[in-house]
C-alpha cells in the first residue's frame, strides 16, 4: 500500500469519531504519557485500533491518540512514539506527524527523555531544544521518491522555532521551572553510549542525547509545521553517571517529572496564538 493511501485511511478512521481539527499536535515521549488527559470533548484511541498506524512496542510508551480542545484550541496527542531500534523505518518512525499534518496541525510540540551529557545539566531538568546533530545514520525523507519530493533539499537552518523557544524560555520563568537550551544528538540504539561516545558526544557540542525524535523534527519541518522541542534528562550520559544506567531507573525519573511537564505543555498551548 502506497503512503499516501495509507494515510488516508488511517485520518478516515479518525474523523468518524471527532470532527476537531487541531492545529497543535504533541508527541511524548518515554514515560511522559501524561498531558492531555484533562482535554476537553477527549476522544482516545488505541493505536492498535488505528488502520495501519505502527505499534508501541517500549515499556512507557502508551500507544493512545487523544484529541480534544485545551483552551479553545484543538488539540492531537501522541501518547508514545516509534523507534528505529524497533525494526522500523525512519519514515515510520514519524507516522504521527503525517497524521498530525493531515488533521491540520501547524505547530508541533515534541518531547524526549534524554541522556545528559553537558555538565550544567542535572537529572530532571528541562532542555529546550535549540538545535540537533543527527547521529541515527538515517534520514526520513530518503524513503520519499526523489520525483515526490518537495522540497527536493530541505533547509534546517532553523529546525526548531524561535518564537517558540523564546516564548517556552519566558513561560518557564513564569513557572519556576528552570527551562535550559542545548543541542540535542540522537544515536540509532539500542545500547545505551559508552563513556568515551560521551567524551565524543560532548566535543561535538552535544548536551543531550536520545534515541529518536529528529527524524520526526526532519518531517515537521519539510511538512511546513514549526516546533518546539523539550527534552527532560532522564539520566546522566555514560561516563558521567557513576552507576550503570538503566531503562528503570528513567522510567522512576520520567514518572517524577510527567505531571509539571504536561502542566508547562498546557501553558505553552494556551499561549499559541
Amino acid at each position: 500500500m502506497d503512503w499516501e493511501k495509507r494515510l488516508e485511511e488511517t485520518l478516515a478512521e479518525i474523523k468518524k469519531k471527532s470532527d476537531i481539527s487541531p492545529s497543535i499536535g504533541v508527541i511524548l515521549g518515554t514515560g511522559l504519557s501524561h498531558f492531555g488527559e484533562n482535554l476537553d470533548q477527549l476522544m482516545e484511541y488505541s493505536y492498535t485500533d488505528l488502520p495501519n498506524f505502527p505499534v508501541a512496542n517500549v515499556h512507557g510508551h502508551l500507544g493512545r491518540l487523544l484529541i480534544g480542545e485545551w483552551k479553545g484550541r484543538g488539540v492531537v496527542v501522541f501518547q508514545g512514539r516509534f523507534h528505529y531500534y524497533e525494526g522500523y523505518s525512519s519514515l515510520e518512525v514519524t507516522y504521527p506527524v503525517w497524521v498530525m499534518k493531515g488533521m491540520g496541525a501547524m505547530v508541533m510540540i515534541v518531547t524526549t527523555a534524554a541522556g545528559g551529557v553537558s555538565s550544567v545539566l542535572d537529572v530532571g531538568d528541562f532542555m529546550l531544544i535549540k538545535d540537533h546533530i543527527n547521529l541515527l545514520g538515517i534520514n526520513p525523507l530518503l524513503e520519499i521518491p526523489f520525483e515526490k519530493r518537495e522540497p527536493r533539499f530541505l533547509d534546517l537552518s532553523r529546525p526548531y522555532d524561535r518564537d517558540l523557544l523564546q516564548g517556552g524560555k519566558r513561560l518557564g520563568k513564569r513557572m519556576n521551572i528552570p527551562c535550559k537550551t542545548g543541542v540535542l544528538g540522537a544515536v540509532p540504539g539500542p545500547c545505551y553510549e559508552t563513556p568515551a561516545e560521551t567524551k565524543s558526544l560532548k566535543r561535538m557540542g552535544i548536551d543531550a542525547v536520545c534515541m529518536s525524535t529528529i527524524p520526526e523534527v526532519i518531517v515537521a519541518n519539510y511538512l511546513g509545521i514549526k516546533v518546539l522541542g523539550i527534552a527532560v534528562v532522564s539520566n546522566m550520559a555514560s561516563g558521567a553517571a557513576r552507576h550503570r544506567i538503566s531503562h528503570g531507573e528513567i522510567l522512576a525519573v520520567m514518572e517524577s517529572r510527567k505531571k509539571i511537564l504536561a502542566t508547562y505543555i498546557e501553558e505553552v498551548v494556551r499561549q499559541i496564538v
